[in-house]
């Protein structure tokens, strides 16, 4: 009575299989990292929005709005900033993919 050939083939067969497996996660893990950068981008460009607007009307008002435009127009600093450096990430990504394409 043999095995049947279940489970006990050569170990390499085997290991090829993770490597394939193990290049499909990686590439599921950049899809995801891909989509949850242009989640961020969204959000990021809508805050971007919401406080130019806001320092917008603050510089309507008196002198009382100042502590608060102050505040706004560093939080737009470091939203601008993060979307730069997503949008550098997000070049650098593209332009591997097309090398890689080649």
């Amino acid at each position: 009575g043999g095995y049947g050939g279940v489970g006990l083939g050569p170990a390499p067969c085997a290991a090829q299989r993770s490597l394939v497996q193990e290049w499909k996660a990686r590439e599921v893990e950049a899809a995801q990292q891909k989509a949850r950068q242009e989640i961020q981008l969204k959000e990021l460009a809508v805050e971007q929005v919401r406080l130019r607007e806001r320092i917008e009307f603050c510089n309507t008002q008196d002198s009382r709005w100042w502590p608060e435009r102050s505040a706004c127009q560093t939080r737009l600093a470091n939203v601008e900033q993060q979307l730069m450096m997503l949008e550098a990430a997000r070049t650098q990504a593209r332009e591997a993919e097309e090398a890689q394409g080649d």
